[in-house]
């Protein structure tokens, strides 16, 4: 027997349709709620690899390399490095620009 998901498919990270910050909860909460589902760190990194556009894939494609010849899959490294990747460090000064611009 195996576990259905709960949720739908989340979409895939296109970096032209979908800012990171708002994908990455999506991909989250899936992660967390159909954790039986996609119940080890193996099926994770795969879900989240195949969430990702072919140019992102490529991005992480040494990433993906180094993990399958040591074959130790990590959700969370691969996570990490789109967060290094696509995290905007200045998203809260110009949070505040735009709030005081509005003011």
């Amino acid at each position: 027997y195996k576990p259905k998901s709960s949720l739908l498919n989340i979409n895939k990270f296109i970096r032209v349709n979908y800012s990171f910050e708002t994908w990455l909860p999506n991909l989250r909460a899936k992660l967390y709620i159909d954790s039986n589902a996609i119940s080890n760190n193996k099926a994770q990194f795969f879900y989240i690899y195949n969430k990702l556009d072919n140019k992102i894939q490529v991005l992480v494609m040494p990433q993906l390399q180094q993990t399958s010849d040591s074959n130790s899959f990590n959700s969370k490294e691969l996570i990490d490095q789109l967060n290094r990747i696509f995290d905007d460090p200045y998203k809260v000064q110009q949070a505040q620009n735009t709030l005081f611009t509005l003011k």
